[in-house]
């Protein structure tokens, strides 16, 4: 956990330093419009809109992951129920 603490740190401290670096302000072009912006304001946008788009694209495979473990949490607890309710029901029988 902290060698991820620490690292993120370092990336953070690394996105800075090229902000810092890199304020020369460009033009982008994209079909009608233009954006002059700084050069690191470009950069980080396009990075962040990656993950972003990245992470939509992963969204379904996740809640599809949550919902298959919230069934077997599910399938798991009646399982066990079953076997709780059998066990009851013969020493019941063992008793009489």
């Amino acid at each position: 956990m902290v060698s991820i603490l620490l690292l993120g740190i370092f990336i953070g401290g690394m996105t800075v330093i090229f902000a810092l670096e890199n304020t020369a302000p460009v033009t982008v072009s994209f079909l009608s419009d233009q954006v002059t912006a700084p050069l690191a304001a470009i950069v980080l946008g396009s990075v962040l809109s990656g993950v972003v788009i990245t992470l939509l694209a992963m969204l379904p495979r996740f809640i599809r992951e949550a919902l298959d473990a919230y069934a077997l949490r599910r399938e798991q607890k009646r399982e066990a129920t079953v076997q709780y309710e059998t066990s009851v029901a013969e020493q019941k029988v063992v008793a009489q």
